[in-house]
């Protein structure tokens, strides 16, 4: 072998390293390493993604339950495919599995009315398991990018939007609004760092916590 052929066996094995590093283990989507490192080309261009969609898999903990965590497995699988297939290959976006059974898709926006037809198909997702065929469903949440807001936030967003979304039905897709913001708290306790008082707070979800007033026991800000 030359020095050359030995030079370019190298390069391909890095290219593979590197594929592997930020691929997936349970579907041919990418991982949350690569959506890390998608996120900075995020809403950069008018033609990069500018729609980021939460999605996970509905009543996924009562599919372990009954059939095991492998087909839990097979599951998650089936539904990385199905989102490969339908928004990867024809160049709608990317897709990631962010951790268990939740998925983050990256979507161009003039796709945005076809992934929101493509989304019924998952009210019903067929998964073979040990021959036996059982049913999955997921619900989807997206945010639109704004100037000056930040990635992470998108994300709260969408990810709020699903949960909306999951009580309305299976396969559904819903975006994230201001009244949407507006009607769902985070309920917390915290500590007056001066006088030590217990106090309950509540904040809208998916936004910065940024200033929580003062103690109404001494009258310190929080």
């Amino acid at each position: 072998m030359t020095l050359k052929e030995a030079l370019d066996a190298l390069r391909i094995a890095f290219a593979d390293f590197e594929r592997a590093a930020r691929s997936d283990d349970k579907t041919p989507l990418q991982n949350a390493l690569a959506l890390g490192e998608a996120k900075d080309a995020f809403a950069t261009t008018d033609n990069s993604p500018s729609i980021l969609v939460f999605a996970d898999i509905n009543r996924f903990k009562a599919v372990n339950n009954q059939y095991g965590y492998i087909a839990g497995d097979a599951a998650i699988g089936q539904v990385g495919l199905l989102i490969d297939e339908g928004v990867v290959k024809p160049d709608w976006g990317q897709a990631f599995r962010l951790s268990g059974d939740e998925f983050v898709v990256l979507l161009r926006k003039e796709f945005l009315s076809d992934f929101q037809q493509l989304t019924r198909d998952f009210s019903s997702c067929g998964v073979k398991f040990d021959n036996e065929v059982f049913i999955v469903s997921l619900s989807f949440g997206y945010a639109l990018s704004e100037d000056g807001i930040e990635f992470e936030v998108l994300r709260e967003r969408a990810e709020l939007a699903c949960k909306r979304a999951k009580t309305l039905g299976d396969g559904l897709c819903l975006g994230w609004t201001e009244d949407l913001g507006r009607s769902h708290f985070d309920s917390f306790r915290i500590t007056c760092g001066t006088c030590s008082a217990l106090i309950s707070c509540e904040v809208p979800v998916a936004q910065k916590v940024e200033n929580l007033g003062t103690c109404p026991a001494c009258g310190s800000k929080l």
